[in-house]
């Protein structure tokens, strides 16, 4: 069974992914996968190299992730076609992971990169734009701005709560969303974990 996993950022979705994962259930964060997929000398990067351009390499051949942040978050056809690159390597690679008799895939942008079809079961997490700006401007140390920014370009509550088998409103604090989580894993399996 593959159950996906989703939220805007700063939803408390990676908590509820990594209580997942304590439980001994197979988890894939596809933000590790895309760090792994755009690992200096891939194809995953030679391909952004060669629609971004060279500068978004360091002097190592990594990926420059800021910058290239920058630039694909400031033009809507940068922004596609980062994804348009980089989902294609990160779906290919996700599907390689998955194995046992659960996974759960935490994939920030589900159901744009196409992952959602793979898919047994969703689970959208949500919480306010406050606190997921909040959280966000926290965790990653950038401006208000940037952090609406962020969110903007990501599915809305409303599309996640239209588009999803489940919903884990994280509105309260960390026990209160881990019983969350941990009941609609129980429903899932339709038995007690």
């Amino acid at each position: 069974m593959i159950i996906g996993l989703c939220g805007r950022t700063g939803s408390g979705k990676s908590t509820v992914g990594e209580y997942y994962a304590s439980l001994g259930i197979n988890y894939i964060d596809t933000d590790k996968v895309s760090r792994e997929v755009t690992a200096a000398g891939s194809p995953c990067l030679k391909e952004l190299a060669s629609y971004f351009g060279e500068g978004i390499l360091n002097s190592d051949g990594s990926l420059n992730r800021p910058y290239l942040a920058s630039l694909a978050m400031n033009d809507e056809n940068g922004y596609n076609a980062l994804n348009e690159i980089t989902h294609r390597y990160i779906v290919a690679r996700t599907k390689e992971l998955v194995k046992g008799d659960i996974t759960v895939i935490d994939a920030p942008l589900l159901f744009e990169s196409g992952l959602d079809k793979y898919c047994d079961h969703i689970i959208g997490v949500v919480a306010s734009d406050a606190s997921c700006v909040r959280r966000v401007r926290r965790r990653d140390n950038i401006t208000l701005s940037a952090a609406r920014a962020r969110l903007a370009r990501q599915k809305s509550n409303e599309f996640l709560y239209e588009n999803c088998d489940h919903i884990i409103e994280n509105r309260s604090n960390l026990r209160a969303l881990v019983n969350k989580a941990r009941n609609v894993l129980e429903q899932i399996k339709g038995e007690t974990v």
